[in-house]
């Protein structure tokens, strides 16, 4: 494909096919977009969003990890096209960061990534995500290379790691498998509800403990108790930031700055009704004629292995 400098034209172009960065939407492990909404996109009910914080972080980054990967692994980082297609599956896009070539591993793609903290320590922990392999894979396909090396670089911290992974021929072919059905639903302009997507052994006793091991599963409470944990330290660094406002406002009720405007004036006290009060004071009085009572549902209840480092449920 010609080279594409005007960002609006890429953006344009990005619309003819699927991207490395679609297919986590598409095969349904992406954190940030669902396949309903990248469907949106492409058919263009939506326009793209704009690039978010972390993908700036992310693009004025690069060179600077581009350096130390290359001074790191001995190995040049070589520019790749801005928009390469497959040759036969002509809906498959990419563009990479970057190609190599290795003596050892033979040519590869090179993709640099700069998460948060948090993501950069899970990925210590448990290796790359299904996000990062998804992409990984696609680009491979599309560019008929054998490996791809991941630059992940933790710029909270100044840490680097390097991990390389292997033309993966099952994990590609369950790609173009699921991207070729998304994609007809994008140029049918059909919703695609219709995808494959896991659904446990059913039939079974209600009480019966199901045992199921399914990287789909497995992603998506991953997902839960990362997003439980965020919910506290969120939780946590509001009531602080509140307190320490607080303080610093002292007697004052109205401050504007930072782009902010803060009001603290005084509130009446929390007030409820004690229901105990009035049963003792009025025994008279049917108090179950007066609850207002939603309809019934079931709600799951998450018990956390060891493994994961908090042992409490969530819902």
């Amino acid at each position: 494909m010609p080279e594409i400098h005007d960002r609006k034209a890429w953006l344009k172009a990005r619309k003819t096919g699927l991207g490395g960065s679609d297919m986590p939407a598409v095969i349904g492990v992406s954190r940030f977009t669902s396949p309903m909404e990248l469907w949106l996109e492409k058919v263009g009910y939506v326009e793209e969003e704009e690039s978010t914080g972390d993908m700036k972080r992310g693009k004025g980054m690069e060179p600077m990890i581009r350096d130390m990967y290359q001074e790191r692994e001995d190995r040049e980082v070589l520019p790749a096209p801005e928009m390469m297609r497959h040759p036969e599956h002509s809906w498959m896009i990419a563009n990479p960061d970057g190609l190599l070539e290795d003596e050892e591993m033979g040519h590869g793609v090179w993709e640099a990534k700069c998460p948060r903290s948090y993501t950069f320590a899970t990925i210590l922990r448990e290796g790359l995500s299904y996000e990062y392999v998804a992409q990984g894979q696609h680009y491979l396909a599309v560019s008929g290379r054998e490996f791809v090396s991941y630059a992940i670089f933790d710029n909270e911290n100044w840490k680097m790691i390097v991990l390389s992974v292997r033309r993966n021929e099952k994990i590609i072919a369950h790609l173009i498998e699921i991207g070729q059905e998304f994609w007809h639903c994008v140029e049918t302009r059909t919703p695609p509800d219709g995808l494959p997507a896991l659904r446990l052994p059913q039939g079974r006793k209600k009480q019966e403990l199901v045992t199921v091991d399914a990287p789909e599963w497995t992603e998506t409470l991953r997902r839960l108790h990362m997003a439980r944990r965020i919910e506290r330290e969120a939780k946590k660094l509001k009531e602080k930031s509140g307190l320490r406002i607080q303080a610093m406002m002292g007697d004052l009720e109205h401050v504007q700055g930072g782009g902010a405007v803060v009001h603290c004036t005084q509130k009446e006290g929390y007030r409820k009704l004690d229901l105990e009060a009035l049963k003792s004071a009025h025994p008279e009085i049917d108090l179950e004629r007066f609850y207002a009572r939603a309809a019934p549902k079931r709600v799951p209840r998450v018990y956390f292995d060891k493994e994961y480092g908090d042992g409490r449920q969530t819902r």
